[in-house]
């Protein structure tokens, strides 16, 4: 009887569980049920501190930085907001284009991924910077047509024109000298660009041939970017920037560059924060620790002997491109501010002595190089004394002049293209 009993039990649990739950299970399933609510709402709450936290220091860090902003516009930049140091030369006080220029030219500095040459402004309209959508700054009166005398001048930031308006680059000047000079329209191309080696005006007028756009003349107006470019990464033959830009393709950039990164580079608290940081950490007086051939161990006579043979190889490519097109050229090679005999003011003394004593080195010994080099090479000139007999403020940095000083190499180009025939002669067939 007693083992019948206890089988009716089992049976009737057993019959209960296939049935539906127990009351204990119920008990532990609304248990389980409040434990996950009450997880759910303390971290509800959690996170939405957490945004309101975020949000706040977000609208507090706007504030601060829409603040210095309309400070700034109150009351002109400070030190630390001028957005190039070379808009404070004496020069441009009496400029009344130069406030306008210095602010279109900070806009205008960004950079489009162009292919082979590697980068080129974006299209720029503004009242003194005009770039358009090749890449390729305005030249002011150029006559582009059929029968037009056709310049291209290849360089980097000289030709292009920093710290000149469209109307006073060194292009602009030799626009209006070799028409002065020439029966025919002219149309003189600015193709210089920013931190451009020689390299890349040769692949720039390269991809000009290929599309069919074959000039008259070439002007090469370069060369101590090509220095620069070996002073920064201790090789010949390279383009400036090459330890960024091959990080960034070769993704050690990764983490900076993931959407999460760039969500966050993208809030006004990373700004302040990374402002304030750098304050801390880096104090105006710490003089930058630079990686350079120097730093590197790479002698300096052997790589500037790799720069000029660099240099002269992109020259000889041109003369063969010359004699394949039936198009004149003519390299020229430019000044610097610490050669020559120049009588430096006070102002240009201490853009003199602002270069790194490395690249001060090197620019001399590429210099002494092409110096003896250029005889062997009937279309280099050197320039390097051109300033010699002025005595007035010409440069604005250690490279770039003031449109004065364009409009003295633009005459002295001309001058010498007029003495070998080159200012308006026409295409050879």
């Amino acid at each position: 009887m007693k083992t019948r009993n206890r089988l009716l039990v089992a049976v009737g649990s057993w019959v209960g569980i296939a049935v539906g739950p127990s009351a204990e299970s119920i008990a532990h399933l609304r248990w389980s049920g409040r434990r996950a609510a009450d997880v759910y709402k303390k971290t509800a709450v959690l996170v939405l501190n957490a945004i309101v936290c975020f949000a706040c220091l977000e609208l507090a860090s706007a504030s601060v930085i829409q603040a210095r902003v309309a400070l700034v516009a109150l009351i002109g930049p400070g030190e630390q907001e001028v957005l190039d140091p070379r808009s404070a030369s004496s020069y441009y006080s009496s400029q009344d284009w130069a406030p306008v220029y210095w602010r279109e030219f900070g806009v205008s500095r960004r950079q489009a991924y162009r292919p082979y040459v590697l980068w080129r402004r974006h299209a720029f309209s503004g009242k003194t910077i005009n770039v358009d959508a090749e890449g390729v700054r305005l030249t002011p009166g150029a006559v582009c047509g059929p029968s037009s005398f056709r310049v291209f001048v290849l360089g980097g930031s000289t030709v292009w024109g920093t710290g000149s308006a469209d109307w006073n680059t060194l292009p602009a000047h030799l626009q209006t000298e070799l028409q002065r000079v020439s029966a025919r329209p002219v149309c003189v191309v600015n193709f210089g660009e920013s931190a451009y080696v020689s390299t890349q005006s040769v692949l720039q007028l390269l991809l000009q041939l290929q599309a069919g756009n074959v000039p008259d003349l070439v002007i090469s107006y370069e060369g101590y970017n090509d220095a620069f470019s070996a002073y920064q990464s201790g090789r010949a033959g390279v383009h400036e920037n090459l330890a960024q830009l091959v990080a960034t393709f070769e993704g050690t950039n990764r983490v900076e560059q993931s959407a999460i990164g760039r969500l966050m580079r993208s809030t006004y608290s990373y700004s302040l924060i990374a402002d304030l940081l750098l304050r801390v950490t880096h104090p105006p007086e710490e003089e930058p620790k630079l990686l350079t051939y120097r730093t590197m161990g790479v002698d300096e006579t052997a790589l500037a002997a790799s720069v000029v043979q660099t240099y002269q190889e992109n020259y000889n490519l041109v003369a063969g491109l010359a004699q394949k097109y039936g198009f004149e050229f003519r390299f020229f090679w430019p000044p610097y501010i610490a050669i020559g005999r120049k009588p430096l003011v006070a102002e240009e003394q201490a853009l003199a002595r602002a270069v790194d004593p490395a690249l001060d080195s090197l620019y001399h010994s590429v210099h002494r190089m092409i110096e003896a080099a250029a005889p062997g090479y009937s279309r280099i000139s050197d320039l390097t004394g051109i300033f010699d007999d002025y005595s007035g403020l010409i440069w604005i940095d250690d490279m770039h002049v003031t449109p004065l000083g364009n409009q003295m190499l633009a005459s002295k180009m001309t001058s010498v293209l007029r003495v070998s025939g080159q200012e308006t002669g026409g295409r050879k067939d």
